[in-house]
C-alpha cells in the first residue's frame, strides 16, 4: 500500500510518500502560504525521487486542520 499524506492547513506545507507503514519521503516548506503554488510541484517531486507514477498511488490521506478552509480546501 502507498499513501500520498498531504498537510497544507496551517502555515506549514507537509507532503509525504508512505509505503507499507514507513515513511518513504516527505517535503515540508516552512515558507508562508502559496500552498496552491507550491503543493503539487511538491507531489511530483516525491513521486519522481522515488520512482513511482500517480496510478501507483492505493490511498491519499489529506488533513483537516485545524487550520483555514482554505488551506484544507487545497490539500483536498
Amino acid at each position: 500500500m502507498t499513501i500520498l499524506a498531504i498537510d497544507t492547513s496551517n502555515l506549514t506545507l507537509g507532503v509525504a510518500l508512505i509505503k507499507d507503514g514507513k515513511v518513504i519521503a516527505e517535503h515540508i516548506s516552512h515558507l508562508k502560504k502559496n500552498h496552491s503554488v507550491r503543493a503539487m510541484p511538491a507531489i511530483d517531486e516525491l513521486l519522481k525521487e522515488c520512482g513511482l507514477e500517480p496510478n501507483d498511488l492505493t490511498q491519499i490521506a489529506v488533513a483537516k486542520g485545524p487550520g483555514s478552509y482554505t488551506g484544507v480546501r487545497i490539500g483536498v
